[in-house]
């Protein structure tokens, strides 16, 4: 075993895993992948397919034919000498038809430490709540519902100066935490929507009953992660990961991460916009 000083990587399970070849730390994973750590890639997930561990890729390329739940560690990794405080916001569900309205809900998760908030959050709100709170920055909902976003969102970082839900405001469009959880790929990459777009979309949420089945983002999940990197810079987080058809996605976005504008921090799988 290493010593916690040589290689201590912070390890939050969701749930516990028991076959050969568990990896429960990222000396663990690179050793059951046959790297050393410093192979293993910043901001990548791996899974264990059968007996072999491997980087998330496409369904296809991991062979999955039906409904499964894989096991996987999401590495971050950060080799600037000091220690990384952050979160890493992960976003699970389907593409499919919404057949009632609580498919459409959106399960809110904090478990892990956050020595910013040591609390802990699991609830659900509706999805217009959801979308439009971190889509367009509204807040003109039923206060049970804000509640429940507001105790979701944390603080974060060294200093817990920095929240989740942040956002600096401004005319134009602009990235921001809060905009970092919504389900819209625009609006991770390119930030929330301006006053004028989103007094448009109001008038189109607005529209006749039709009789063809409604597609949209159902069973969706939001977790927060929290880490901190020990001082090699290495920190892997324990994911489990439910693919279901071809319509489900698995995203994952390190707020902690360095900001590059020109490359969106966030790693999208399978189903896109």
């Amino acid at each position: 075993m290493l010593h916690p000083k040589v290689f201590a990587c912070a390890v939050i399970a969701v749930c516990a895993f028991s076959e050969p070849l568990s990896a429960q730390s990222c000396a663990d994973l690179a050793r059951a992948m046959g790297k050393s750590p410093d192979e293993l890639v910043d901001g990548l997930t791996y899974v264990r397919v059968g007996s072999r561990w491997r980087e998330l890729t496409s369904p296809t390329d991991l062979g999955l034919s039906g409904p499964t739940t894989l096991e996987g560690i999401h590495v971050v990794k950060d080799l600037t000498g000091q220690p990384r405080v952050g979160v890493v916001v992960i976003k699970t569900g389907r593409v499919g038809q919404i057949t009632n309205a609580s498919a459409r809900r959106v399960a809110l998760v904090r478990r892990g430490y956050n020595s910013c908030n040591p609390s802990v959050s699991v609830s659900s709100v509706s999805g217009e709540v959801y979308d439009g709170f971190h889509d367009y920055g509204y807040t003109n909902y039923d206060r049970n519902e804000l509640a429940k976003l507001e105790r979701f969102h944390t603080a974060f970082g060294k200093d817990c100066r920095q929240k989740t839900d942040d956002d600096p405001g401004g005319f134009g469009r602009h990235y921001s935490n809060r905009s970092q959880f919504s389900s819209t790929e625009d609006v991770v990459d390119y930030g929330s929507y301006t006053s004028l777009q989103a007094a448009w979309s109001r008038i189109h949420f607005i529209q006749p009953a039709v009789a063809s089945p409604i597609i949209g983002k159902i069973d969706r999940e939001t977790e927060i992660r929290s880490y901190t990197t020990n001082e090699v810079g290495y920190a892997c987080l324990k994911v489990s990961i439910q693919y279901v058809d071809g319509g489900s996605f698995f995203r994952t976005n390190d707020l902690g991460a360095p900001l590059d504008l020109q490359f969106p921090r966030e790693r999208r799988y399978w189903k896109r916009d």
